[in-house]
């Protein structure tokens, strides 16, 4: 275990060490873990580094690799043996690490779930948007329908001429509960959206992507993608070409309605 800083007094280690505690207390990892066992293990507080150490080996951290994990391990025996005489008993305080920091990822991802409800979602239809006008729209309760979503942003120039040929498409389905369309903006600034959506006089409801175009490797803006009934991923625009737009969505429209009454029509 290194660390840029050589030899340091007790006192300094401990303040570092308890530096490193907090850092780990607000977002618990390995190399925070890792950075308290080393303090303490400089200020000759054994039992403390082999602690942390535990931690660092048994928290689960996506970022640490195999090598690391390895050398947590021989670093921990290292360190245990050297206080103990050997790394009998040393299996107890793993486990109970285990035990302790599973608990600690499941607690906090439990308060992260409460101000990112769509955190490790994998199925877009699972997502929960947040609306411009402080709504929120569940994507399940949308199961059933086609969705066409059209992700947009403030600052994208085709977006603007887009838009008028949106509502031609959906005044070509309107009256159909089974079609929904839904403009998600991109922008990282919330702040500017409002303002926006009111100076332009765009009334359709419009939601944040809140992490969407992440999941959905939407890379470029305008992007139309349409989702059947099932809640699949069938169509998928990028950019558009004004004289050709309203005939190539609604034809993907229909198409995809098509395609959710042959699936209801399969079932038994």
């Amino acid at each position: 275990m290194t660390n840029a800083l050589g030899g340091v007094r007790r006192g300094d280690a401990g303040k570092a060490a308890e530096l490193a505690r907090r850092s780990f207390d607000a977002s618990p990892s390995a190399e925070a873990a890792r950075e308290a066992a080393y303090w303490c293990n400089q200020r000759g507080d054994a039992a403390d580094a082999v602690r942390w150490l535990a931690d660092a080996f048994t928290i689960s951290d996506p970022r640490v690799s195999e090598t690391d994990r390895n050398r947590d391990r021989e670093q921990l025996g290292e360190i245990y043996s050297r206080w103990k005489g050997s790394e009998a008993g040393l299996g107890d305080i793993v486990l109970a690490a285990w035990d302790r920091n599973r608990e600690v990822i499941a607690q906090r991802r439990l308060m992260l779930k409460q101000f990112d409800p769509n955190l490790q979602l994998s199925n877009p239809m699972d997502f929960t948007l947040a609306g411009v006008d402080g709504s929120r729209l569940k994507l399940a309760s949308l199961r059933g329908k086609v969705i066409v979503m059209d992700f947009w942003a403030t600052w994208c120039g085709p977006c603007r001429v887009q838009h008028p040929l949106y509502d031609k498409v959906k005044e070509k389905f309107r009256g159909r509960d089974d079609v929904v369309f839904l403009a998600i903006d991109t922008d990282e600034d919330h702040a500017l959206v409002p303002a926006f959506l009111s100076a332009n006089k765009w009334t359709s409801s419009s939601y944040y992507e809140d992490g969407l175009s992440i999941l959905l490797k939407v890379t470029s803006i305008p992007t139309t993608l349409i989702f059947d009934a099932r809640g699949e991923l069938v169509s998928r625009m990028t950019g558009f070409d004004p004289d050709r737009f309203v005939a190539m969505l609604s034809d993907r429209i229909d198409e995809a309605l098509k395609s959710g009454k042959t699936t209801a029509a399969a079932r038994p």
